[in-house]
């Protein structure tokens, strides 16, 4: 099967550019879908999302189907690996400032995974951002 590898800026330890592989790859494009703003990809216009806008939103204004929605339709542009019709979106409370939590099955090298990715705000009302990439049977533990 084929290989997944995301060119970074920077170099690696043995000073060589950086390449990221497989499932950090995988996560890195995610991302990229959620963070960009339409058109920041120029080969694919529509590819984007701008998620931290909706930390900026009232709790009760943040569609969540919607965001499904968007999501499901700009992770089938760039890769057939995410299983589209398994993403879920949940919004949360934390520290009283919303929180996204993205979960993405991934279904790589007959491994079936999750993508699980929290976006927040910090303190300083920055957005923050972490993910995970954990195996099915741990993600079915979740209770998200």
């Amino acid at each position: 099967m084929k290989s997944f590898n995301e060119p970074m800026f920077g170099v690696n330890d043995f000073n060589e550019p950086k390449i990221i592989k497989d499932y950090d790859a995988i996560a890195v494009a995610v991302l990229l879908i959620l963070f960009g703003k339409p058109g920041c990809h120029p080969s694919i216009p529509q590819l984007g999302m701008n998620i931290q806008q909706y930390l900026y939103s009232f709790y009760d204004e943040i569609d969540v189907n919607s965001i499904r929605a968007s999501l499901i339709y700009q992770c089938t542009l760039l890769s057939s690996t995410i299983d589209s019709n398994g993403i879920a979106v949940y919004k949360e409370v934390s520290d009283d400032k919303p929180l996204l939590l993205i979960q993405i099955p991934i279904n790589y090298r007959k491994d079936q995974n999750q993508l699980i990715i929290g976006v927040t705000t910090n303190a300083n009302g920055s957005v923050a951002y972490n993910y995970k990439i954990m195996a099915q049977r741990f993600a079915d533990n979740l209770n998200l």
